[in-house]
């Protein structure tokens, strides 16, 4: 893999640390936190680095305002995981789609631009505001 997508709206360390150990092979990322998530993230030393692109240069995080319950993963354009949570903040996956076929990863790659159309990066976002 040599490019990962990321909508991530639920704050799981479990699942930061996965995504760090992507950071730590070079993979070309991109991740977009919806608010609550980012700060979250921020105020742990463990998660920051998911809001902070100076750590990584080939790392690029963003921070969507609204709350969201729905979770994106675009592994490159291959490969596409969808996740509907309950609630927003630290939901439980109610569904989910991974797939590979083509169809389904272009609509879940649509789907995070729509996402990504509205977020800001997050050197932009006062992660102090709560």
């Amino acid at each position: 893999m040599s490019q990962f997508r990321c909508l991530c709206s639920v704050y799981n360390p479990v699942l930061f640390h996965a995504y760090r150990g992507l950071l730590e092979l070079g993979i070309e990322s991109e991740a977009i936190l919806d608010r609550p998530t980012a700060l979250k993230a921020a105020s742990n030393t463990g998660t920051r680095y998911a809001v902070q692109s100076e750590r990584y240069s080939h790392y690029h995080p963003f921070v969507l305002e609204e709350s969201q319950t729905l979770g994106i993963g675009i592994y490159d354009d291959r490969k596409v995981a969808v996740a509907a949570y309950n609630e927003a903040g630290s939901g439980k996956h109610i569904a989910m789609i991974v797939s590979s076929n083509k169809r389904l990863v272009k609509w879940g790659t649509n789907l995070y631009e729509s996402y990504r159309a509205d977020a800001c990066p997050a050197t932009e976002v006062d992660l102090n505001r709560r």
